[in-house]
């Protein structure tokens, strides 16, 4: 009878085990989706980053297209 006390006793302390860890598990997902203040911060930083880099993108885009098409009128003028 012994042995199978220990063996509860085992079962016991590795159950309790696995559910403390997969509480710390969720609590710090959770933390990191609702209250990471930081991560937020920097998601905001980045997306108004993105945002300035779109806008200068699209300036060079549209005066490299502009100079390209004047460029190839000047060309088929010469012609």
């Amino acid at each position: 009878m012994e042995q199978h006390t220990k063996r509860l006793v085992r079962f016991h302390r590795i159950f309790s085990r696995y559910t403390d860890e997969s509480k710390r598990h969720y609590l710090r997902l959770w933390y990191r989706k609702a209250l990471n203040f930081q991560h937020e911060s920097y998601k905001l930083t980045e997306i108004i980053d993105r945002n300035v880099n779109k806008k200068a993108t699209t300036v060079f885009f549209l005066k490299w297209r502009q100079a390209f098409l004047k460029n190839r009128a000047n060309f088929e003028h010469k012609i």
